[in-house]
């Protein structure tokens, strides 16, 4: 029996464009206050072993942690 390797292209494994990236940032910017967190708490719950970091990462990078 011969083995066929099939290669799928899964969006989120997909290499980023700039015209992807812009897409999200624009989407981003449209929420709402409210909205926004309900993001933040699905991603939060959705990957707890890599978004915290991730997140963390990300507001350190806007607003460093207070040293101290």
């Amino acid at each position: 029996m011969a083995v066929r390797t099939v290669t799928v292209a899964l969006p989120w494994l997909m290499a980023e464009t700039d015209a992807a990236a812009e897409l999200r940032i624009t989407r981003v910017k449209a929420l709402d206050e409210r909205t926004l967190v309900a993001v933040v708490t699905y991603m939060l719950a959705k990957y707890p072993e890599t978004f915290p970091a991730m997140l963390d990462d990300a507001l350190s990078t806007i607003s460093p942690k207070a040293e101290g």
